[in-house]
């Protein structure tokens, strides 16, 4: 129910299944003498991985690229017969060491009863002690992925003392087709809904103490002008990224009409409590 199959490579003797489960991406190998099944494991609890190029069809291995908010891209070749993977060649980042972070992977139960996917970077030594400022990132919508890819960026946050969490909400794609349904149109709210229950599940559990906000601009807008965070005193809101204004004054692109109407538009001005302009 919650593995669907991304894309495929047919070699010799295998079939190479590039699938999401969960939210996170993974390869999965049949044989095709045995029809054995087996799972490639990785280190961290969140990644992601894709297929490099694999162009020969008897080949003894194929080759992918593995990441981390931790780790850079990374090259590897699985041997089939070993059932091992080798790594190849790792991206070069001049002073970077993986020992100095850490990243954690927990799903959040929303109000509504749905589990919601959050992703952590943090410094190896940080402790839930609630002092951390955070760069709280979602985007939910058109189905979109918000993977954990590296960035060097978010390594200058962490750097600081920051917490970078990723808050997998749904409009997005990592969970399936039923994940991205129930983000758009008159189910929008759920995507407002889950950035903001997963933040305050953030500060409940002392993980964070400030907050930015980034990505998608409604829900980054509805959460900063939450009531629930303008009362938190553990909350200080100083800025939500995107200026969504003119957005909720009925800008919005032609491709947005897809996943927000004018109901939903009025549920946003509603629960934020601005004019609405329907």
């Amino acid at each position: 129910e919650n593995t669907f199959i991304d894309n495929f490579l047919v070699f010799k003797d295998f079939i190479v299944l590039a699938s999401r489960a969960d939210g996170l991406t993974q390869f999965e190998v049949f044989d095709k003498k045995t029809k054995e099944l087996r799972k490639i494991n990785y280190e961290d609890s969140a990644y992601s991985v894709e297929f490099a190029t694999n162009s020969e069809y008897d080949s003894p291995s194929f080759r992918y690229i593995y990441q981390s908010l931790r780790t850079p891209p990374s090259v590897y070749d699985y041997d089939f017969r070993n059932k091992k993977s080798d790594l190849r060649k790792t991206k070069d980042v001049p002073h970077f060491n993986a020992n100095q972070y850490k990243t954690e992977r927990f799903f959040v139960t929303v109000r509504d009863g749905q589990k919601v996917p959050v992703t952590l970077l943090m410094k190896s030594d940080h402790k839930k002690i609630g002092e951390a400022p955070a760069l709280l990132y979602g985007y939910g919508s058109y189905g979109s992925n918000s993977d954990p890819w590296f960035s060097v960026s978010d390594l200058s946050l962490v750097d600081r003392g920051f917490v970078y969490a990723i808050i997998h909400v749904r409009g997005g794609g990592e969970m399936g087709r039923a994940w991205t349904d129930t983000g758009r149109v008159l189910s929008k709210k759920n995507t407002f809904y889950d950035f903001i229950d997963a933040t305050e599940f953030l500060i409940k559990e002392n993980f964070l103490h400030t907050m930015f906000f980034s990505g998608g601009g409604y829900h980054c807008y509805v959460a900063a002008k939450h009531p629930n965070f303008l009362k938190n005193k553990k909350a200080a809101i100083f800025n939500a990224v995107v200026d969504i204004s003119n957005r909720i004054g009925l800008k919005i692109g032609i491709n947005e009409h897809s996943d927000i109407d004018a109901h939903t538009v009025g549920n946003i001005a509603q629960l934020v409590r601005v004019p609405n302009t329907f």
